[in-house]
């Protein structure tokens, strides 16, 4: 298999395994419209167990692994506490320092894709490079003797920003409003230890906030996040958010922003201009993709729903629907944060975080 079609058959079992992560169903013949001679391959790589949803743990691969294996004579796994397409995520000792951290393995193959490993080196590389509250930590990076790539982060205790957005959706079966945001008592079930605000609304924005600090920080250093979403946020047991994975992060003015054949990042958050494969990796990127995981918090469904073609058809077609018809009550100065925040003209949006952030905070001062 040629290196050019096992990429972009790795991008396609990536993305099949995402929609079963989101707990949706995966139409193979839809997810290959474009490549439909790759349809059969991909079917058999999602069927290859029984149980997709297994297979999307990585047990094939990255995750296989017995509880007590020990990496580079350090790191003593103890349980897969999550994973993607990329590769499984083990709480470990460290046996060297004396205390729990997270271990990130990355898958091989065609689950890998064949630029997974400098993703996987970059990542390592700009986590490094910060130090912030609201941005996770890196200890270590490295090789296992069979060939699996490693990074060891500080290990995170609470909830993903995309678990807790689907516990909202069940504790509001009926759809967002303002007077509905004002119970926490399920959110305080799931995070007992943390310090709340006195709405989910409230809650949403601040925990935004936040994490538009860390990426100032980031874009302070000239990086770009590029794949900013509920699923690379966390909410630690003390309340604050963090972001993850800066797996596909970019120097600013890096015009490469896609792949042949792909696009990098998720559709549902992602900038029209980063969609079409326009212009370079900017801040603009994040403030979208930030303002976009605002709009699914606030309303509890993404900007822009469906498959990968009618997402990005949206994104090249239409605004979002105003998020005020979605959640009844929601604030007015909100609503035009929501509106200047997703403007599909780049020149149009925010210029940089830091401009997101003060009208964020100064929302909840006010």
């Amino acid at each position: 298999m040629s290196a050019e079609r096992e990429e972009l058959l790795a991008e396609l079992v990536a993305a099949g395994l995402e929609r079963v992560a989101a707990g949706g169903q995966v139409d193979v013949d839809a997810l290959c419209r474009d490549h439909p001679e790759l349809a059969g391959e991909v079917r058999a790589a999602l069927g290859l167990r029984d149980d997709v949803a297994a297979l999307h743990r990585g047990e094939p691969d990255a995750a296989a692994r017995a509880p007590g294996t020990m990496l580079a004579d350090r790191y003593l796994l103890l349980d897969a506490v999550g994973s993607g397409a990329a590769g499984a995520v083990w709480r470990a000792r460290d046996e060297r320092l004396h205390r729990e951290v997270a271990v990130k393995l990355l898958h091989q193959g065609v689950f890998a894709g064949v630029d997974a490993e400098q993703r996987f080196l970059r990542e390592a590389v700009v986590l490094a490079g910060h130090e912030h509250p609201h941005i996770v930590r890196i200890y270590d990076q490295g090789q296992t003797e069979d060939g699996h790539s490693y990074l060891v982060t500080e290990l995170l205790r609470g909830a993903s920003l995309a678990e807790l957005l689907q516990l909202a959706q069940r504790a509001m079966p009926d759809g967002p409003s303002l007077s509905r945001f004002a119970g926490l008592d399920w959110l305080r079930d799931r995070l007992p230890s943390a310090r709340l605000e006195s709405s989910w609304l409230r809650q949403a924005v601040l925990w935004v906030a936040q994490l538009g600090e860390g990426l100032m920080a980031a874009h302070d250093r000239g990086v770009c996040h590029r794949d900013v979403k509920p699923g690379n946020a966390f909410v630690r047991d003390d309340g604050d958010a963090v972001l993850l994975d800066f797996g596909i992060a970019a120097q600013a003015g890096d015009a490469s922003i896609t792949r042949t054949h792909t696009v990098l990042g998720t559709p549902s958050y992602m900038a029209p201009e980063q969609a079409a494969g326009r212009g370079e990796a900017s801040p603009a990127l994040d403030v979208y993709g930030l303002t976009a995981t605002l709009y699914h918090l606030l309303t509890l469904r993404p900007p822009h729903e469906g498959d990968l073609h009618q997402v990005l058809a949206a994104l090249r077609d239409r605004d979002p629907v105003p998020a005020e018809r979605l959640c009844r009550g929601l604030p007015r100065d909100l609503q035009a944060i929501l509106d200047r925040g997703l403007e599909r003209e780049p020149r149009r949006r925010y210029q940089g975080m830091r401009e997101l952030v003060q009208d964020l905070r100064a929302f909840l001062d006010h």
